[in-house]
């Protein structure tokens, strides 16, 4: 197949391109972005309609993705997360491309900007999708992890004060989340470009093993012997406890997961430790 990524230069682009290399690749990226080795990259100032078209791609991935931090730009939120991926889906209509796979967020559309402009690109993607011969598969993630995963992600994070902190303050811990091992959002991928139904999809992608924040930190608190101090409360709760995810049957996609939460989290904590 011949693919286009969006996004590859992040953890997760980097183990799709990995997980593809067998295909013509060909990524977008940023004048800023490292090159992928195994890619054709293409910056995305020099990407139309009439490129994607001279290309003859049969797929592209999506996953364009800025989240809602403190010192980022609702802007930039905007651009990444809803106005540059619309922008490359009507060059994918106008060439004909017929299969793009998203990678979206499960969290709730009012929630922050973040999860609204996801969910504003999912509504543009399902309207076009009832004018135009296109197939978009939406899939929706809460969280997902796995070993070199760098810092600046919410297990990364945590294994990383809980080796080198005396104390970390937290929130009450209370919420419930559905972390996904990158093995399994890798095989969803897979399901996602091999799904025949034409039109727009949407799937929730989770592990069938859901626990709190609280039950995951004090796990690995345990894994890592840790002598940290969790200051549970300290911080008021800004996410919901738990919410409902809108989502078509997953055995309609072929994916079931297969790495549990506790062995998961047991080979991150392994390997962080040997690379320290």
């Amino acid at each position: 197949m011949r693919i286009m990524i969006v996004g590859a230069s992040g953890y997760l682009g980097e183990k799709i391109s990995e997980m593809l290399s067998d295909h013509k690749l060909f990524c977008v990226i940023h004048k800023n972005d490292i090159k992928c080795a195994s890619c054709t990259s293409i910056k995305i100032t020099d990407l139309n309609s009439h490129m994607m078209r001279e290309l003859g791609l049969d797929l592209i991935i999506n996953l364009s993705n800025k989240y809602q931090r403190p010192n980022v730009s609702l802007s930039s939120i905007a651009e990444a997360n809803l106005i540059t991926p619309f922008r490359l889906l009507t060059y994918a209509v106008e060439a004909s491309v017929p299969k793009w796979v998203n990678i979206s967020t499960a969290l709730p559309r009012g929630i922050n900007y973040y999860s609204l402009a996801k969910d504003i690109f999912g509504d543009f993607a399902s309207s076009i999708c009832l004018l135009y011969p296109l197939q978009f598969i939406n899939l929706k993630l809460e969280l997902f992890y796995g070993p070199e995963q760098p810092l600046g992600n919410f297990i990364p994070n945590m294994i990383d004060a809980l080796l080198h902190k005396e104390s970390i303050e937290l929130t009450s811990g209370r919420q419930f989340r559905d972390m996904v091992h990158i093995k399994d959002v890798l095989q969803a991928i897979i399901c996602a470009m091999s799904y025949g139904q034409s039109g727009y999809h949407s799937f929730h992608i989770g592990s069938d093993d859901i626990h709190s924040i609280k039950e995951t930190v004090d796990y690995l608190k345990e894994l890592l012997g840790s002598s940290t101090f969790l200051n549970y409360g300290a911080l008021p709760d800004r996410d919901p406890i738990n919410y409902q995810v809108e989502s078509e049957p997953l055995d309609q996609l072929g994916y079931s997961p297969v790495v549990t939460w506790k062995d998961g989290l047991r080979e991150m904590v392994k390997r962080r430790v040997i690379s320290n």
